[in-house]
């Protein structure tokens, strides 16, 4: 089934608190000279048009990298950061007063490595069935920031998220959510998970690192 890319919006999770980055807020540290809010958008451009941003502070104060321009930025209409599901949330209320938009497409802007054809997989695993939610599973356990949710669903997200809940697989599995597969990315003797994500400095360096090689690997081909 054809689905109109162009009633999905991706939204790029960022409004976390970044609280084991000692001081580096998420969206700004830098990944080979890039920060992650760019990667994010990178990866996101070839598959969609509308790319929205989830976030809840302006850039630090001097800082030399800022949110790209031409996206626009939501702040939670939850308070007290309720997580990455009050960023979807967000994201549903602003596609809903944009009136085309009937799927979300949330990824976290702390993975710099998802895969290039995410929108793609999510619609195959639908199957023409735009009601269901899909989330990303790899070997590794279930990545639900990475997932593709109906519109439709905003005032029950609400109610859940108002009710003090923030699981966002229990979320995901109240609506009989489907689960999309992946691979671990090969690099050589060394196998990457496509949505490993950056939590702390030493993933920053680690992911510096897996960087290097799916650089090098991609040039040797």
């Amino acid at each position: 089934m054809h689905v109109n890319i162009n009633t999905i919006a991706a939204v790029i999770l960022a409004g976390g608190q970044s609280r084991r980055m000692e001081g580096i807020s998420k969206p700004f540290a830098l990944l080979g000279g890039k920060s992650l809010i760019e990667h994010s958008i990178a990866r996101l451009r070839p598959q969609l048009d509308h790319i929205l941003i989830s976030a809840n502070a302006e850039p630090p104060v001097g800082a030399r990298v800022s949110y790209p321009s031409g996206y626009p930025i939501l702040a939670d209409t939850i308070s007290g950061f309720a997580g990455p599901l009050a960023g979807i949330l967000a994201a549903m209320r602003w596609a809903q007063k944009d009136g085309t938009v009937g799927q979300i497409l949330s990824v976290a802007v702390d993975s710099p490595f998802f895969p290039d054809d995410l929108l793609c997989r999510f619609l195959s695993s639908q199957q023409g069935n735009p009601s269901r939610p899909v989330i990303a599973r790899t070997s590794d356990g279930i990545h639900p920031t990475f997932g593709l949710w109906p519109v439709s669903l905003a005032d029950e997200l609400e109610a859940f998220l108002l009710s003090g809940n923030r699981k966002m697989r229990f979320w995901a599995e109240q609506q009989d959510c489907l689960y999309c597969d992946y691979a671990a990315i090969s690099m050589g003797e060394e196998k990457l998970d496509p949505f490993f994500n950056i939590n702390r400095l030493i993933d920053l360096q680690r992911a510096e690192g897996y960087a290097s090689t799916l650089s090098a690997l991609d040039e040797s081909r």
